[in-house]
């Protein structure tokens, strides 16, 4: 299992056109989705009405919760939930109470999109859950370690992938490529007993590329890039950190020793949060979206025992 930040491609992108993404049907290819069900969170539309009152150029924060494919036949989809439930309360560790924090979550089978807003009901202020310089990538690292050695599941850089493409998108084609190269590629590389460079394992599968329909165009110290003739550019491919002899085989730690790890973090993330959480609460002015939106929640306890409306076609629009 993973945790993946997705970047905004420029400020003062809409919420909107996230969210029609993460709802429509159809994948980036036009392929049916498997599912496409939200399990937690608000209505979008409260979500997209907010976002336009928060003072931030980027009012959202977009990041993607992965299960491999033996993390999902080792998971229930009730286990699955309980991970995805921990995982936004710690995007909402900052605020110590996840209710204080908008946020969607969609399933989309193997994995979920979480959208949350950089605001705070709470206190009015701006609020975001995943920051950088303030050390989160450490912390949310600390959480995944957690998660996946309590569950059994596959760490990033411990599961057999040799080879991923560096695009956000990409063709059905170039995805049956990645199948067959890991699917071959791990054999090759455990029969040399892990005793083989990245691009000694590239020579070993070049044959079988051709016979994908591809040529290597280009190669590099970390990866290379495949092209066809019906390609309107090349499609980059990079070896994994296995595949490049960078994994550290040492033996897993212990979840406690993990979870005390995570800890540490979690605290330096409240001593950092220090002057946010200092001063009084606002009150909510009457008229306002943040008003309407904290009335339809107050006394909730429990968001996700909600029921939520679909999402209306006119988000898509």
């Amino acid at each position: 299992m993973l945790v993946k930040f997705i970047p905004t491609r420029r400020a003062g992108t809409s919420i909107d056109a996230v969210l029609a993404y993460i709802f429509q049907a159809d994948d980036a290819d036009g392929k049916p989705r498997p599912v496409v069900q939200q399990v937690a969170g608000t209505m979008p539309e409260l979500l997209s009405l907010m976002s336009l009152d928060i003072p931030s150029k980027n009012p959202y924060t977009h990041s993607v919760l992965s299960f491999s494919d033996s993390d999902m036949e080792r998971t229930t989809e009730a286990q699955r939930l309980q991970i995805l439930d921990s995982y936004i309360d710690e995007l909402a560790a900052g605020l110590c109470d996840k209710r204080r924090m908008p946020y969607v979550a969609v399933c989309h089978g193997d994995h979920y999109h979480v959208v949350t807003l950089r605001y705070d009901l709470g206190s009015g202020k701006v609020y975001q859950p995943f920051v950088k310089v303030r050390g989160d990538t450490g912390r949310f690292n600390a959480w995944k370690d957690v998660v996946n050695a309590t569950y059994g599941l596959d760490a990033p850089t411990k599961s057999g992938t040799l080879f991923r493409s560096s695009a956000k998108h990409v063709s059905e084609d170039i995805k049956n490529l990645l199948w067959s190269l890991n699917d071959v590629g791990r054999d090759v590389f455990e029969n040399a007993g892990g005793e083989i460079t990245a691009h000694e394992l590239l020579n070993e599968l070049e044959p079988l590329i051709h016979e994908e329909g591809f040529e290597i165009a280009r190669t590099t110290k970390s990866g290379f890039s495949v092209t066809a003739p019906k390609m309107k550019r090349n499609v980059r491919i990079q070896f994994t950190r296995k595949a490049m002899g960078l994994v550290d085989d040492k033996k897993d730690e212990d979840v406690d020793v993990l979870r005390e790890r995570l800890s540490c973090h979690r605290e330096k993330l409240m001593l950092s949060m220090g002057r946010y959480h200092q001063g009084a609460v606002p009150e909510y002015s009457d008229g306002s979206h943040f008003s309407a939106f904290h009335r339809h929640f107050a006394g909730n306890e429990k968001w996700n025992d909600k029921a939520i409306p679909p999402f209306s076609a006119a988000a898509h629009q």
